[in-house]
């Protein structure tokens, strides 16, 4: 049986997203030991096939065991993987905004009356107001095209959108950073926290 053979056959019974664990790597030590004793080649019939058997069924106890954690650890993986996403998402969202507003430096936020996050402007990195969200309501510019597959249609093509994309980030658990104190504009309190998107391209989001 070849190497390929082996692997085709064992994919075929475990899928590609079957977690490795301590069962399937014993039975995995357990094979190459016997490819080690041959110089590195793999058992021959029947045994190999033997060996497939045992290596998928391990595998298949490993995930069974996964998918068996209790409902917090499930739910603590769905969030990481969620909040992961997310963290893409603000990416991809700074990217689009530094091509369409070159001279900004931070998306700026707010709460609305229902706690929830809404974008107020876009500032400079010298604190000067590149564009007021609240007041300027009309469309936002063109998304360059190498970032419309990123997107669905008309995401980011108003503010409405804009407000919908921070709020979902917000909901899947993604931290704003604190808006620096040297570009807060007269109007912001120096002492309360408001959340912001930088789009500097060295930025890291949801820290």
């Amino acid at each position: 049986m070849s190497t390929k053979d082996f692997i085709t056959s064992a994919g075929r019974a475990v899928g590609a997203d079957a977690p490795v664990g301590v069962r399937a790597r014993a039975e995995l030590a357990r094979f190459l030991a016997l490819a080690a004793e041959d110089d590195g080649h793999l058992p021959e019939e029947p045994e190999a096939r033997r060996c497939a058997v045992r290596i998928a069924d391990a595998l298949e106890q490993d995930r069974a065991e996964e998918g068996a954690g209790t409902a917090w650890s499930r739910l603590n993986e769905l969030h990481r993987r969620q909040r992961e996403t997310a963290v893409r998402v603000a990416s991809d969202l700074a990217e689009a905004l530094r091509a369409m507003y070159p001279a900004a430096y931070a998306l700026v936020m707010a709460e609305d009356d229902s706690g929830t996050l809404r974008t107020a402007r876009l500032i400079s990195a010298g604190g000067r107001t590149v564009r007021d969200l609240v007041a300027d309501t009309s469309p936002l510019p063109p998304m360059p095209a190498r970032f419309r597959d990123r997107w669905p249609a008309g995401a980011l093509e108003g503010v409405n959108g804009l407000d919908e994309v921070v709020s979902t980030l917000a909901a899947c658990g993604l931290g704003f950073d604190d808006l620096p104190s040297e570009i807060r504009g007269e109007n912001d309190c120096p002492h309360s926290h408001i959340p912001a998107l930088l789009l500097d391209e060295g930025c890291e989001y949801g820290c």
